[in-house]
């Protein structure tokens, strides 16, 4: 199973504990954030309502070995800056 936080994020769902009830079919991790509820506006690592942090910690917490995808879907400007921030994040949270 893959599992894309941003959607949760979108719908008002707590991504981490989807994170902890999927973990044992969990296979690929999109990890995303999006700027509010309702909208599926991504952005960079920390600056919307998902908990992206607490969900790679979680998922390392859970055995997770698999991969993580670094998403942000922007379709009005170049996300280049916010990908590569997010990516440095992501690579930061999984070595703590």
């Amino acid at each position: 199973m893959t599992v894309d936080t941003g959607w949760f994020g979108t719908h008002g769902a707590d991504a981490r504990q989807a994170l902890k009830e999927l973990a044992p079919r969990l296979f690929h991790l999109h990890l995303k954030d999006v700027l509010a509820v309702g909208g599926h506006e991504t952005c960079r690592y920390g600056r919307g309502v998902v908990p992206v942090h607490e969900c790679v910690t979680i998922v390392r917490q859970l055995g997770y070995k698999g991969a993580i995808s670094v998403e942000h879907e922007s379709g009005d400007y170049d996300p280049a800056d916010d990908l590569r921030a997010s990516r440095q994040m992501l690579v930061e949270w999984l070595a703590e």
